[in-house]
């Protein structure tokens, strides 16, 4: 009997494959309780005589013994009759072999023997395919379409079996032209001489996926439809081949961009798929992607994410083995991290999906080699992620490779070809050559138009490119209908929350801006900012899985500046105030609504910790070095991918279930009730000038906030009135120059700060003074709250601001109020729950790692030589502030020194609830941030118990380090203050209005109220006397204190007093600190001549307090 055909079916453009189940006319089960034409099966012993007798049926047909297969054919054809209905496919198949195999039986003796040797070159050309020797196989193979053409006809069903057989072999070699060719050929017979039958569907999906390959959708979704009409009426509606060939029509659909139908039949598809082959089918793997896909172009990205994370865990268990489960390989692999880095890189999660791409790439190009389809599609998105990242010259290096595959493979006019063209043009804009790109965009405009048609997503993407070219080109008159045109498809294609559709909306608003409609402008932007409110839900799960990508798809800023601008302070504040730290407010939300039930938080919390100790595994197994073991760490990098997707189900099952926790955002009206008389709330907001705009100055305004009065807006004039490059970037260029100053360990020559803080103090500050008078009466402001403000990111406004003035920081407006309330809430209660020792301390760990070998508990430390230099002088600063806190009457600190200060000390306080005791958390080593992935950020533990493998107890290996991870799943604070006494630690990942992503908020959700912590590398002596001055502040332990100051008051005091300190007065005061007690004696203070040893901004300025003040 004749094998039937796969039917390949895939969503091309992004590399999800599936493939149509095989038809046997033996075996087959049907999978529901209907009963069509085409269901029934044989009984175990009637299909093993009728597979032996198929099997005769070939040996005879090789024999040339055609006559005798004749008989044999006839036998398998009466076991069948018995136990399927007379409509069933397979007899049909069993007729069509006899007729065939008679009719051979007339003819001359030639024609029979050029036809024996057909089964013999079939046989050769399946040989030489398992060597991968396709030339060998296409050739055996056009002898038999040739010999079958001449002797049976070119209209019967054998030449459409082997035109499919021709068809594959080019699709294997990357000729989609050449393989639609035959396999419509094939398609025209069966439809002709089979009509209604399996057969004539499988043809109709191959035919349609080809078609599709070449970007000719609506031709290819005729045929989706043709091949599922035939197969719900042959099989029903249920069944897993028409399941399939349903997930190929929601495909095509979604290439012609109809995305709700499309998504609609995936879901089906997919349930269906799963239900009959399991979740972990490589039916259902396929299925799977192609819903992710719809869903990540309908917006829906954290769904997406889930689903390809669970089908590359999947890929990676089928393939871990010395023996890949069929159907599986290593290409499935790279489309998975393909597809998921594409995810991660609409999350801002950049150096996670920069590194699947290239895992990715290396994977396509060893096993289906470097100009196969889908290593270009890898190298476009490669080219796609070094524009993102601005590294233009890399980014055309990987473009152009990418379209020289596809235009040798698909043709210059393939749509897919068309997408390099844009993003070519992309690259070309962001550089300044807009004829080039402008020329790149309309041939692409030119292409989707006739592939895709008007109403495509694709062809807006293209229209909105051409816009901002001509605008950036001053060409406004170009540039506004296609504004306009783009936002029109996008609002019907995608929806109007989507993300296309904000950028469109905010395109169009910068263009009414240009031009001086600033009205218009600021209500298109309002638009904008309503839909963005349901995109930003839609990146991620959590709200800090979403703040990179909304700090850059964001309209508020764009809204608030634009509101300002025409006289609307109010409402200019707060969507300022809405762009404000919004991931950190949902997530404060969700832990303090309590959502989940306890099984619900415990099974989370189980995974999590899952999650950390396999990640703690890879990253020992790292250290090793050249002594790694890959094959270890490739099966714990499946088995955390395995517990992520778990976790990734569960989330959005909680989603699901009881919503997306949102955190409600204050008014002016309600923040400002939260501010003292003498305190004002300000934030700094720019947009950068456009250089063909009616205003080229673009906007740059200071708003401020007071107890009483609405909200101020003061523009910042600039240099004499205009703002240039330069001045955008000045305040970067500071903290840049003070970071360097830090980095490089030598003392300034002056205690003079940098010449910018007086040109930034100009810039930024004095506009703002004569409004921080007395008014209304309101007494001067002596405290002012700073909110995240870009132009002004890692650097203390301290620099710039008058002196006597004291200056915090606050995420938001809102969080300010709310952590107020908490503390006030906290101390209501300390009294009777919190122990009078409030003080929890580390310091000094130990830096040097042990030498390789075994503990007697098994596990084994790993040879890895010292990174990071001792912090003598923190063993100083934990002493003595822990003195203060004795001499003030706050008890006995608890307090890990030297080895002690590690981890696992740690880890037990938090585990066991004992961390959550204390009021004051005080970490003094070193700090690592991490600008790619903020929550890696970490502080260095002790590292003299370092492990490289888990303990015999299941517990994680000794890492030697904390991380911001860490502090957010296991740390549960009451804590009014947490000081992070490190280098950076205040630092991250900086991500617009959630200021720096990092340990502010991993602390803050935590349950720290206040924070210290430090924008640059701090030295350790210097930091050692300002800390300890500032919990004297705090606590009233000075006598010339007649009370505590506040935190802020506290700080601010500490910072004047190391600036204004001359040596001899550091010598007396160290002398008199230790005094009774034997504390580690500070090493001299490098002579510099100068009388402020401690005077420059390097070492005074680094540490900020963040959260609440007093």
């Amino acid at each position: 009997m004749n094998e039937r055909p796969a039917m390949p079916c895939n969503l091309h453009r992004t590399l999800a494959a599936t493939v149509l189940i095989c038809l046997c006319a033996v075996g087959w089960t049907p999978a529901a309780s209907e009963d069509p034409p085409w269901r029934g099966s044989l009984p175990a012993e009637a299909n093993r005589q009728v597979v032996k007798l198929v099997n005769q049926v070939t040996l005879m047909e090789f024999r040339g013994r055609f006559d005798k297969a004749v008989g044999l054919a006839e036998q398998a054809l009466a076991i069948q009759k018995q136990h399927l209905p007379a409509s069933h496919f397979a007899l049909a198949d069993s007729r069509r072999l006899i007729n065939r195999l008679k009719t051979i039986t007339k003819l001359p003796e030639p024609a029979r023997a050029e036809l024996t040797s057909s089964v013999k070159w079939q046989l050769e050309g399946l040989a030489a395919l398992r060597k991968n020797d396709a030339a060998t196989a296409l050739g055996r193979f056009q002898l038999i379409l040739t010999a079958t053409e001449k002797h049976l006809g070119s209209d019967h069903p054998a030449t459409a079996r082997a035109a499919d057989q021709i068809a594959r072999l080019h699709v294997s070699a990357g000729r989609t032209a050449d393989a639609l060719a035959f396999h419509q050929r094939a398609r025209d017979i069966r439809r002709k001489g089979l009509g209604h039958d399996p057969l004539t569907a499988a043809s109709e999906y191959e035919t349609a996926f080809r078609m599709g390959e070449l970007g000719r959708h609506l031709d290819a979704l005729k045929g989706f439809q043709a091949a599922l009409r035939i197969l719900e009426t042959g099989f029903g509606a249920s069944d897993i081949n028409t399941a399939i060939a349903r997930q190929g029509l929601a495909n095509c659909h979604a290439n012609l961009g109809e995305l709700a139908e499309a998504e609609r039949l995936a879901r089906r598809s997919v349930a269906d798929i799963a239900g009959l082959s399991g979740h972990d089918a490589v039916e259902t793997t396929r299925a799977r992607d192609g819903l992710a896909l719809i869903l990540r172009k309908r917006g829906r990205i954290a769904s997406a994410q889930t689903l390809y994370e669970q089908t590359l865990a999947t890929r990676l268990a089928a393939t871990s083995g010395p023996k890949p489960r069929p159907g599986f390989g290593p290409a499935d692999v790279a489309r998975s991290l393909l597809l998921l880095a594409d995810c991660h890189s609409a999350q801002g999660r950049d150096a996670d999906a920069r590194g699947q791409l290239q895992q990715a790439l290396a994977m396509f190009r060893k096993n289906l080699g470097k100009t196969h389809r889908d290593t270009a599609t890898c190298l476009n998105n490669l080219g796609s992620w070094y524009f993102s990242q601005g590294r233009h010259a890399e980014a055309d290096q990987f473009l152009q490779q990418a379209f020289e595959i596809r235009a040798g493979v698909l043709g210059k006019d393939h749509p897919d070809t068309a997408q390099i063209h844009f993003q070519l043009a992309n690259n070309f804009q962001a550089q300044g050559e807009f004829d080039d790109a402008l020329k790149l965009l309309d041939r692409a405009l030119v292409n989707f138009r006739k592939q895709l048609s008007e109403e495509h997503a694709d062809t807006a993407r293209v229209l909105f490119a051409i816009a901002e070219t001509s605008a950036a080109q001053g060409d406004h008159d170009r540039a506004g209908p296609l504004f306009r045109q783009a936002l029109a498809i996008r609002t019907r294609v995608v929806g109007p929350d989507h993300a296309d559709t904000v950028e469109s909306s905010s395109g169009l608003a910068f263009h009414l801006y240009d031009q001086g409609n600033h009205e218009a402008a600021r209500d298109q932007w309002a638009r904008a900012a309503e839909a963005f409110e349901q995109v930003r839900l839609r990146v991620a799960l959590t709200g800090l899985g979403r703040a990179v990508a909304s700090g850059r798809q964001s309209p508020l800023q764009l809204l608030a500046a634009a509101q300002a601008r025409t006289g609307d302070a109010r409402g200019a504040w707060d969507n300022y105030e809405k762009s404000l730290a919004r991931g950190l407010l949902d997530d404060l939300a969700a832990r303090q609504q309590q959502q989940l039930d306890a099984t619900e938080s415990a099974r989370r919390r189980k995974l999590l910790a899952d999650f950390q100790r396999i990640e703690a595994q890879i990253i020992v197994e790292r250290r090793r070095g050249r002594d790694a073991d890959i094959n270890r760490i490739t099966t714990l990098r499946r088995r955390q991918l395995e517990v992520q997707a778990t976790l990734g189900r569960l989330d959005e099952e909680f989603a699901d279930k009881h919503g997306h926790a949102r955190g409600e955002v204050m008014t002016w009206q309600q923040v400002q009730l939260a501010l003292p008389a003498d305190t004002a709330l300000v934030g700094w907001l720019d947009v950068a000038g456009r250089e063909h705009a009616k205003d080229p100055n673009g906007e740059h305004w200071v708003a401020l906030l007071r107890r009483t009065g609405p909200p101020r807006w003061i523009r910042l004039p600039g240099n004499e009135g205009e703002w240039f490059p330069e001045d955008e970037g000045m305040g970067a260029d500071l903290a840049s120059e003070l970071t360097t100053i830090a980095s490089q360990g030598i003392r300034p020559a002056s205690a003079d700060p940098p010449e910018l803080v007086a040109e930034l103090a100009v810039q930024r500050f004095e506009p703002l003074k004569p409004h921080l008078a007395a008014r209304d009466g309101l007494p001067d402001v002596s405290h002012l709250v700073v909110l995240p403000s870009t132009a002004l990111k890692g650097l203390p406004v301290e620099l710039i601001a008058s002196p006597e003035l004291t200056i915090s920081y606050a995420p938001s407006g809102t969080l300010l109020a709310r952590l107020g309330l908490e503390r006030q809430g906290s101390d209501s209660k300390t009294t009777s729950k919190k122990p009078a020792t409030g003080l929890f301390a580390l310091g000094d760990p130990v830096f040097d790692e042990p030498t390789g070998k075994t503990r007697p508990d098994g596990s084994t430390t790993t040879v890895t030589r010292q990174a990071f230099k001792p912090l003598p002088a923190t063993r100083w600063e934990v002493g003595t502030i822990a003195r203060v806190f004795e001499r003030s009457g706050n008890g006995k600190p608890q307090v890990l020194l030297g080895s002690e200060a590690n981890e696992q000390n740690l880890a037990r306080l938090a585990d066991d609830g004992r961390l959550g005791r204390f009021r004051f958390l005080h970490l003094a080593t070193h700090g690592v941030p991490d600008n790619q992935r903020p929550m890696k950020s970490r502080l260095i533990l002790s590292r003299d118990r370092v492990t490289s493998r888990p303990f015999r107890d299941g517990t994680p290996p000794v890492l030697g380090e904390l991380t911001a991870d860490e502090i957010l799943s296991r740390w549960n604070l009451d804590a009014d203050l947490v000081v992070l006494s490190a280098c950076q630690s205040g630092l991250g990942r900086f991500s617009g209005g959630e200021g720096y992503l990092g340990f502010a908020q991993a602390l803050l959700l935590a349950g720290g109220r206040s924070l210290l912590l430090s924008l640059w590398e701090v030295d350790d002596q210097a930091t050692a006397l300002l800390m300890t001055r500032f919990y004297e502040n705090l606590l009233g332990a000075r006598k010339e204190l007649a009370k505590p100051l506040s935190k802020a008051r506290a700080l601010a005091e500490a910072k004047r007093w190391l600036r204004r300190l001359t040596g001899e007065e550091i010598e007396t005061m160290v002398t008199a600190w230790k005094a009774g007690k034997r504390l580690p004696t500070l090493e001299p203070v490098e002579e510099t001549g100068l009388d402020s040893p401690y005077g420059h901004p390097v070492y005074w300025a680094a540490f900020i307090l963040v959260g609440d003040p007093r």
